[in-house]
Parts: structure tokens; C-alpha cells; sequence
């Protein structure tokens, strides 16, 4: 998982492993037993690598209440889970296109915004 900032420019390079997540900036290693607690403690981010790759796919994450709404068409058009609200955009083709997640916290609104280019088949 690599991180960026608004420009493109790369911020940190992030590698999962069962039971360890390691983080790769400015020439350095972190670690911590999960990507979600590792985001959080070395860049301030509540990130939710944790169900980002359900989420990917327009599937909930296991183990955690959710709220799930689709369109007319079946596909996923909303997911609201773990504090986090997503919004999809998909193509014909039915490929994700873009997804939209908002969280609100007590130090404000934290957004991010995923578009593809290219989907991988």
C-alpha cells in the first residue's frame, strides 16, 4: 500500500504481513502488530487499512457492524462501517471507478478520495 500526498508524491509504503505491519519512510522501518495501529501511531492518520481491501471490492468487513446500500442496478452504492461512510461510482463494465471515504472526528472531517484508472481484471 503506498500512501500519497495531493501531488502524487509518495509519503510512505506500507507492507502487511499476518500479525505485523511494516512502514517504509524517509529512508526508515516502523512496525506494529496491524496496519491500522501502525497508520495511526507514525502518521496521525485514522486510515482504515483494515477493511480497505473489502472495501475494494464493495464488501463488508467481517467481524464489524455495517450498514450496506445498493442501487438499482445491485451494485454497492454505499457502505457505512467502522466510523467510516463510502460512496462508489462504478462503470459499466461494472468495475469500481471511484470511492469516496468520509470520516468525521472530533478534530474535523477526514476525506479520501480513490480513483482508477485502470481496473485490474
Amino acid at each position: 500500500l503506498e500512501i500519497r500526498g495531493p501531488m502524487g508524491g509518495a509519503i510512505a509504503k506500507i507492507t502487511i504481513n499476518p500479525g505485523e505491519a511494516i512502514l517504509e519512510r524517509d529512508g526508515k522501518k516502523v512496525s506494529a502488530i496491524d496496519a491500522d495501529t501502525l497508520i495511526q501511531n507514525t502518521l496521525g492518520l485514522p486510515l482504515p487499512a483494515r477493511g480497505l481491501s473489502n472495501w475494494l471490492n464493495g464488501q463488508l468487513r467481517a467481524g464489524s457492524p455495517a450498514r450496506l446500500e445498493r442501487d438499482n442496478q445491485g451494485q454497492v452504492k454505499r457502505i457505512s462501517q467502522d466510523g467510516w461512510d463510502l460512496a462508489y461510482v462504478w462503470n459499466e463494465s461494472k468495475k469500481i471507478e471511484r470511492l469516496t471515504m468520509t470520516r468525521n472526528t472530533n478534530t474535523g472531517s477526514i476525506d479520501v478520495r480513490l480513483i482508477f484508472d485502470q481496473v485490474n481484471e
